[in-house]
């Protein structure tokens, strides 16, 4: 499973339970699980920068229901 596919399961994870009323301490172990894969993917979207010699073009990727700019 790609980071892309881990961030969007834990986002509506975290969304249904919030949803549904789960505790404060179940929501926020799915938040710092997400907290983690969008470091990581942010991490990863950086070193693509710096590899490409900071490029200035740009595509969008689909993260759930909101588009996300990534450069390449």
């Amino acid at each position: 499973m790609d980071l892309l596919n881990k961030i969007e399961q834990l986002r509506s994870k975290m969304h249904s339970l919030a949803a549904s009323g789960a505790g404060y301490k179940e929501i926020l172990k799915v938040s710092q699980q997400l907290d983690t894969y969008i470091v990581q993917y942010h991490k990863l979207m950086i070193s693509k920068v710096v590899a490409t010699n900071n490029s200035n073009e740009f595509k969008t990727v689909e993260l759930g229901d909101s588009p996300v700019a990534q450069f390449i």
